[in-house]
């Protein structure tokens, strides 16, 4: 059963600054958790530890509630269709925190069923959502005291998942595009936080190339094949054949990381290094695909020629399902907190054949050795660099004609400099 509550329109104020609607990086602001990003650019976020918030680069920050009682749990997330934020919000009824949906066009809250139970005045936080918005999932509370991964229907009815391990806890993280597949943790008898997987309800404790059991999983790619989140000292990729670790030179007790978000096709991830112990915003971030490994993302966003304004990008929260979008927390030049969103569409275009402004196109795309730009007039400066943003190749030409045979298998972006106009495009080299 769901229930509605109107916020006062008084209430939706917007942070006073004029966005640059042309920039490809914003600051949200300081005290920010940009936590989900979709890939229209709308940021569900929170601010400090009572306020929930949406964003994006038209509108600027929106707040759209605080809590009435105790501090935030869960993420604020949001759907493909721009309308909709789930969050963790007070239900007036009950005085009891719980996941609850935002409607942006209407201002109104709607309140998902619960198990039952409250902890301290939480009931229910929503931790994951698939893209289209139908399937959320997150913990719950039970009547007895105990607290089992949930999941809600796109008509906000709850169903316990189960805890496996008899007294034990479990969290629904992640859920993958159709909801058959859910990700998160499940305690063992020992208390220690499992990595689990629920296949149409069955759960699976995952494990590395031994058998050893992995680290709680964060989120899911959107076919449900491939798994990422933190085990020991780092960052994980796990799929049913196949488990990878992220690593870092710096790797060690004092020294982790975990993964935190993956594109829908499975393909690029995001995560954190930091020390430990330590904040969330005093690490630094990657980007990783396995085609080009682990790179900072701080040196991936500026190889690709976007101005971080002198703020390091620690903490990369979500990545949106298309990969062009970033967002999370970064570190200021004060040390302070601060929401960040990166916007790669320029230069990710993920379209197979891509069709600029111009009449520029490239064929064949993929490409085995040879490259043609079709519309070129003239001479034109070339640059082709990799997905981690490292330059590989620079060259002029007048014949539009470019051989990449030597390059590597896997995916690359194409700058084309023709004296009117400079044009990214994305191609693959087989």
């Amino acid at each position: 059963m769901k229930r509605k509550f109107t916020l006062p329109l008084a209430l939706l104020g917007l942070l006073c600054f004029t966005p640059d609607v042309n920039a490809q990086f914003y600051m949200l602001g300081p005290s920010i958790t940009a936590s989900d990003v979709n890939n229209s650019g709308l940021v569900g976020a929170k601010g400090g530890v009572t306020d929930n918030f949406y964003w994006t680069p038209t509108a600027g920050l929106q707040h759209i509630g605080t809590l009435a009682v105790n501090t935030l749990a869960g993420q604020t997330l949001v759907s493909e269709d721009n309308d909709k934020v789930y969050a963790y919000m007070t239900n007036p009824e009950t005085n009891n925190n719980t996941a609850a949906i935002y409607t942006i066009s209407t201002g109104t809250w709607t309140f998902l069923q619960d198990l039952g139970g409250a902890m301290d005045n939480s009931a229910t936080s929503p931790w994951g959502i698939s893209k289209d918005g139908n399937h959320l999932v997150g913990l719950g509370n039970l009547a007895d005291g105990r607290a089992h991964a949930v999941r809600w229907n796109a008509a906000g009815e709850i169903t316990d998942i189960g805890s496996t391990v008899e007294g034990r806890y479990s969290r629904a993280n992640a859920v993958n595009n159709d909801g058959t597949v859910v990700v998160g943790w499940q305690d063992d008898t020992t208390g220690f936080r499992q990595g689990a997987i629920w296949i149409n309800g069955n759960q699976t404790i995952l494990t590395d190339n031994d058998g050893n059991g992995l680290g709680e999983a964060g989120a899911v790619s959107g076919d449900g094949s491939v798994v990422v989140g933190a085990y020991g000292f780092y960052p994980y990729v796990w799929t049913a054949n196949s488990f990878t670790t992220i690593t870092h030179p710096q790797s060690g007790n004092f020294f982790r990381g975990g993964a935190t978000g993956i594109t829908e096709d499975g393909s690029t991830v995001i995560g954190y290094f930091r020390g430990w112990p330590g904040g969330p915003h005093f690490g630094e971030g990657f980007i990783w695909t396995a085609e080009t490994g682990r790179q900072e993302l701080n040196e991936y966003v500026q190889n690709l020629g976007i101005d971080t304004q002198g703020y390091v990008l620690a903490l990369p929260l979500s990545i949106s399902p298309d990969g062009t979008k970033i967002a999370g927390i970064a570190r200021g030049t004060d040390n302070g907190q601060y929401g960040f969103y990166v916007d790669l569409t320029d230069y990710l275009n993920t379209s197979d054949q891509t069709n600029v402004t111009n009449s520029l196109k490239i064929y064949p795309n993929p490409v085995s050795d040879v490259l043609s730009i079709e519309g070129l007039n003239g001479k034109a400066t070339i640059d082709i660099t990799n997905m981690i943003g490292q330059k590989i190749k620079s060259e002029e030409t007048t014949s539009g004609k470019i051989n990449v045979q030597n390059l590597p298998k896997g995916n690359y972006i194409i700058t084309i400099k023709d004296g009117h106009q400079t044009t990214n495009h994305k191609f693959i080299k087989k």
